[in-house]
């Protein structure tokens, strides 16, 4: 039997969320040119209420992390690695077309 705890007992439904894309993919940007394990979280809005329509945010919100080298994702990056940013943008965006469906249109 699983043991009771506060976090157990306190779960209750979440009122707001954060919607977001990531991308995770080996970068040639090592010592020598090996791979290296990047991630890039791209969030939409702040705090969004579950109940209403996803609206942008202000402006975009990334994170970026080199998990070879930060596994448990404590250092966000910052946008000095502009290579890897954009390289990790672009992956994101074509990722991001070629898998979100769209709805048929009317024949």
């Amino acid at each position: 039997m699983p043991a009771k705890g506060p976090l157990l007992s306190s779960r209750r439904a979440i009122a707001k969320c954060t919607p977001y894309l990531s991308v995770i993919t080996p970068l040639p940007t090592g010592s020598g040119g090996a791979q290296e394990t990047w991630k890039l979280n791209h969030y939409y809005a702040q705090g969004v209420p579950a109940t209403e329509p996803l609206t942008p945010g202000p402006g975009p919100i990334f994170e970026l992390h080199n998990l070879s080298t930060d596994p448990e994702e404590r250092h966000n990056l910052p946008p000095e690695s502009t290579e890897v940013l954009a390289q990790l943008q672009a992956i994101l965006v074509a990722e991001r077309h070629a898998k979100h469906r769209q709805p048929r249109q009317p024949q």
